[in-house]
């Protein structure tokens, strides 16, 4: 998992994500995705090397993290069929 969101591959997260929900472990890669969000802000935050890129530095990861939970962290939906009328 931190290796895909080092790269920020949303394609293998999905696939990731789709493979811990069919053996209920959604709580494990969530925690997961928590602690490397937490570390990552952390580590932009006292990067004093790069101070000046700090707010774009979180923006960019704030709208990675807004995408891949928009695209990635879904259940598939299995269409229907409605009743018959």
């Amino acid at each position: 998992m931190a290796q895909c969101l080092k790269e920020r591959d949303g394609t293998k997260i999905a696939a990731m994500y789709a493979r811990f929900a069919r053996v209920d472990g959604l709580k494990t890669l969530c925690a997961s995705f928590k602690a490397h969000v937490q570390a990552a802000v952390e580590q932009i935050v006292t990067d004093v090397e790069h101070d000046a890129d700090m707010i774009e530095s979180l923006v960019s990861l704030r709208s990675f993290c807004r995408n891949l939970l928009r695209d990635a962290f879904v259940d598939e939906v299995i269409p229907t069929s409605g009743p018959s009328d």
